[in-house]
This record gives structure tokens, C-alpha cells and sequence, in this order.
């Protein structure tokens, strides 16, 4: 029984045997590996292998255009089932891309409409000024493209439909039948899975392994969570599935690390060229084809069966429905929050909780804070760390509660000023948005990083920690200790006794307890009264 309380096993000898059925239930599947190891995409766009690989049975799939090889530009997400139109796939002709695994839904995206109307001038007869106007409109599809506005985060996804490395073989200075070939010695040797597809882009390579979801019939369909299951659909995206996808993912580039498999390519919303695409600065279109193991059709794993081919070890777990039950059950000394990997029970509890949250506002809002007085600081003198302060800016602001729209505004706004390319900005925003997942960033590595000079780092600290409100006693203490410093003055600086100050202290109305407190007094003043006439000094014994 496998860790998510299924029957699915995988046959250890011969890892290549792990196909699908023979009879396919996607038509674009069936149509694909029908045509064994032809070659799509030599005469343009072809969206064959994409209907292939989103072969489930609902969804979205993003579509996006890079332009000139650096500006990502969304044409919109097409729903599983709508044909490609030919505007569709001219719009992909170049530098198009596709995501490889399938979006739950759409979203609207907020966009601002300049408009310039003539309004009358105020105390002016007859006077008129061209006023510019912004609105902010809510849309839901592309004016262009017609398509809805994709929602694809790793969040957001309903299908993870392939495993896949993206090979750089090219800084390994390898063709592109070098790392084919050392690829499948790997597949022979039981190193890796035999992969599904292959893909050439420009220099480098592409290998997927088609994923399946564990609970799929043997034969005919099945009904699951209101939605129909063939032999052949796609791994439902459950948290738990994502979370092992990322185990694979991150198992895959280790193993083809040598060949140059980029190793931060390995999120579930990752997109892969279009068949067909001419990318820029590359001769040749990218193609795509399948690999088909004996006449049985391709490889087809589920996440389980390709984290057991990878050699990954795997945790076992309860049932996902007692666990479930298990997570709901309260306890005194606070909330089970989860499991540790020797079982126990870990909890958090509720006050700290609410603390620590307040704190992290805190904490994120005093970033901004730092970064806006440097911004300022600086005023458009930046000669470096223009993408690093754009990053720490996304960054911060996400994390401080900002909206994602308000996010891009800031940022954007910051990179026209300062002559940051629009493509470096979107990029720093993308990056601090995924770092806010994930990671810590501590203020003196964001100082360093940002090169801030001490003067620069004296107005970032002033207010940063401030005196305490004196309190009551305070307040006493230190009037006492002017009041003593008053009477030193007016006894021509001569330091009298503690017993004396005593009496000075008591006569003047000034609270001073005994000789005692007038000694620590001195001793904080850094005073030391005169010796008494006619006492000899006391010598060392």
C-alpha cells in the first residue's frame, strides 16, 4: 500500500514496463502515440502534444508569448476542450509558450484606462484645459486574444499532468544527442524512469514523464470528486500531491544535473515552449516526440510509482480520511497543527500564534519603511542593486499586506524612475512574490545586499528603537541626583559627605531616604566626597 492508502505498486525489474493501456481515452493520446516517434511541430504551431499532455477533463490552459526573447506577455488561459483557433496559434508562432500543468480556473486582472477630456478652468470665462483622467476597470478576458486572464500559481493548479527537466546541455558544452543518448543509458540502467516525451528547444532538451492519477479504473471511467476518471487522467493537484511533485521534481534535476538540468526549474506552474514556436535566436522550430516502449503505447506513472523509480524514500502515513480526523481532535495545551516523522503530535498554541502574527506585521512594515527612506535618500542616484532593492521592494510590500496590483504599481513606478528595463521589474516582482512562500529575509543581509553606507544606515535606524517613558521612580532618581549636583556647585564644587548631603538634601525637600541612597548616588555620578579632618589615610596592609 503506497503513502496516500492505495493498492497502486510498481513493478520493481523492469521499470520501462510501467505503461498505460492499450486502449487510450484522450483522443489527442490516442492520436499522439498512434503516430510512434513522428516528429510534431516541423511545419509550425501544432497543439497536439499540448492537448495531449492537458488530457483532463477540465481546466485551463495559460498560454503566453515572450517577447523578443525577454518581455513574458499573457495572451490568456483556453479551456480543456475549445480548439485552438488559427488566430490562437499564429499568436504562439513565436516565442509562444504553454503551461504544463493544468489551471483550476481564470481571474480578473485590474487594468488602469487613461482618458482626456477638456474641462472648464476655475475662475477663467470661457477657459478650457485638456485634463487627463485615470479609471481603473475590472476585465476578465484578453481584448486581444478574447481569452480569460490565467490564474496559474502553484496554488491555483487542478492537474499536474507531466514531470518534466529542462536540460541545458549547451553549458555542458553537449549536443543535444549527447544528452539524448546519456538519457536513455540512464533509462536502460534503471537510473530514471523511461521518459514519455522529448522535446528540442533552441539548445537544449526537454524530457517528460506523463503522470496519472492513482485512484484511475483499470478500464472505463469512474467518477471522483465530481469529476470523470479514465485510465490515462492526469494526478489530481491535492496539497499532498504538490508537496510530492516537488519531491520528484527536485529527484529529477539531481539526476540529470550532470547534463545540465536547470536546477530551479522544478515548480508545478512551470511553462514549456509551443510546438512548432520559432524561438528567437534559434534556426530551428522547437520540436516535439514520443517515445513508445515496445507496442504498448508510452510510460505512464503515477507520483508514486515515479518517486519509487527515482529511489526516493517515502513516509509512511496514515489513511488520508483518519488523518483528516486526526488534525481535528483539540487538545488543552493548544491546537495539532500536524505530525512529525516519528509520529508525534505538534501543536501551537493560540495566544503565541496571534502574537507572532502581529509581530510579523510589525517587522514587515518597518522593511518598508526602510526601503521607502532609502528610495528617498538616494533619489534616482543609483549606480547598482537597482533589481536587488526592486526585488526587496516586491518583497516587502507583498508581505506587508499591499495587493498585488499595488505591489506592480510601486515597483514599476520605482523602475520608470530610476531607468530599470520593464522586464527586470516584472521579474523582481515575480521573484519576491515566490520568496514570500518560502523564505526568510533578515534586515542586515538586506542592508548588505543593498550596499548601504553608514550614512545612509543613521537615518534608517533613527526612531528604530526608542527611549521608554520615564516611570515614576525614574523621574524621583534622577531629580535627586540634580538636586545633588546643584549643591556640589554651590559648595564651590566641594564634595561633601554622604551623611551631609544627607542633611543638605533633607533641608532643601528633596526625598532622599538615608546616607545609603546618597552613596549609590555618588557612586553613579562618579563622585567621591572629601575625608574627614584629622583622620590619617588608610594604608595597605
Amino acid at each position: 500500500m503506497d503513502k496516500n492508502g492505495t493498492k497502486a505498486t510498481l513493478n520493481q525489474t523492469s521499470l520501462n514496463t510501467q505503461t498505460a493501456p492499450a486502449a487510450f481515452q484522450s483522443p489527442a493520446l490516442r492520436e499522439l502515440f498512434t503516430l510512434g516517434a513522428s516528429v510534431q511541430g516541423t511545419d509550425g504551431p501544432d497543439d497536439l502534444p499540448i492537448r495531449a499532455i492537458h488530457r483532463g477533463p477540465s481546466g485551463y490552459i495559460p498560454l503566453v508569448v515572450k517577447k523578443d526573447g525577454i518581455d513574458w506577455q499573457e495572451l490568456g488561459a483556453i479551456q480543456i476542450g475549445q480548439p485552438f483557433l488559427p488566430t490562437i496559434l499564429a499568436a504562439l508562432a513565436n516565442d509562444g509558450y504553454f503551461a504544463l500543468n493544468t489551471s483550476y480556473g481564470t481571474r480578473p486582472r485590474v487594468n488602469k484606462v487613461s482618458r482626456e477630456t477638456w474641462q472648464p478652468i476655475e475662475g477663467e470665462r470661457g477657459g478650457e484645459q485638456l485634463v487627463t483622467t485615470e479609471k481603473t476597470r475590472l476585465s476578465w478576458t484578453n481584448h486581444r486574444t478574447k481569452l480569460a486572464w490565467a490564474n496559474h500559481t502553484t496554488d491555483t493548479l487542478r492537474w499536474l499532468n507531466v514531470a518534466y527537466a529542462d536540460i541545458d546541455c549547451y553549458k555542458h558544452e553537449l549536443t543535444i544527442g549527447d544528452a539524448l543518448g546519456a538519457i536513455v543509458d540512464m533509462q536502460d540502467a534503471g537510473q530514471i524512469p523511461a521518459a514519455s516525451m522529448f522535446l528540442r528547444s533552441g539548445r537544449g532538451l526537454w524530457a517528460l514523464w506523463f503522470l496519472i492519477d492513482h485512484q484511475n479504473p483499470a478500464s472505463g471511467e469512474k467518477v471522483i470528486y465530481r469529476q470523470t476518471h479514465h485510465p490515462d487522467t492526469p494526478a489530481r493537484a491535492w496539497p499532498r500531491t504538490v508537496a510530492l511533485y516537488a519531491r520528484v521534481q527536485n529527484a529529477i534535476v539531481r539526476k540529470l544535473a550532470h547534463l545540465g538540468a536547470d536546477l530551479a526549474a522544478a515548480d508545478a506552474a512551470r511553462y514549456c515552449p509551443v510546438p512548432g514556436t520559432r524561438k528567437t535566436g534559434a534556426t530551428e522550430r522547437v520540436l516535439y516526440w514520443a517515445q513508445s516502449i515496445g507496442n504498448s503505447g508510452p510510460p505512464l506513472y503515477t507520483l508514486t510509482q515515479l518517486a519509487t523509480g527515482l529511489q526516493l524514500e517515502l513516509q509512511a502515513r496514515e489513511h488520508p480520511v483518519i488523518e483528516a480526523a486526526l488534525k481535528e481532535y483539540p487538545r488543552e495545551e493548544g491546537v495539532i497543527v500536524g505530525y512529525s516523522r516519528s509520529g508525534s503530535v505538534t501543536t501551537k498554541n493560540p495566544r503565541r500564534q496571534k502574537a507572532a502574527i502581529k509581530g510579523w506585521k510589525v517587522r514587515w512594515n518597518n522593511a518598508v519603511r526602510d526601503l521607502e527612506i532609502l528610495k528617498r535618500l538616494r533619489q534616482g542616484l543609483w549606480t547598482t542593486s537597482r533589481n536587488v532593492f526592486a526585488f526587496y521592494y516586491a518583497a516587502a510590500l507583498k508581505r506587508a499586506g499591499m495587493s498585488t496590483a499595488d505591489v506592480e504599481e510601486r515597483v514599476l513606478t520605482f523602475a520608470m524612475h530610476v531607468g530599470l528595463k520593464k522586464h527586470e521589474a516584472k521579474s523582481a516582482i515575480k521573484q519576491g512574490k515566490e520568496k514570500t512562500k518560502f523564505s526568510h529575509i533578515r534586515r542586515d543581509v538586506m542592508l548588505e545586499q543593498l550596499e548601504v553606507t553608514p550614512a545612509e544606515r543613521f537615518h534608517l535606524d533613527i526612531g528604530r528603537k526608542r527611549e521608554p517613558a520615564p516611570t515614576a521612580g525614574k523621574a524621583s532618581i534622577q531629580g535627586r541626583r540634580d538636586a545633588i549636583l546643584e549643591a556640589i556647585v554651590a559648595n564651590r564644587g566641594k564634595v561633601p559627605s554622604v551623611r551631609d548631603m544627607a542633611d543638605i538634601l533633607t533641608r532643601q525637600g528633596v526625598p532622599c531616604g538615608n546616607h545609603s541612597t546618597v552613596h549609590r548616588d555618588y557612586q553613579a555620578l562618579g563622585l567621591k566626597p572629601l575625608s574627614k579632618a584629622g583622620r590619617p589615610p588608610k594604608l595597605p596592609l
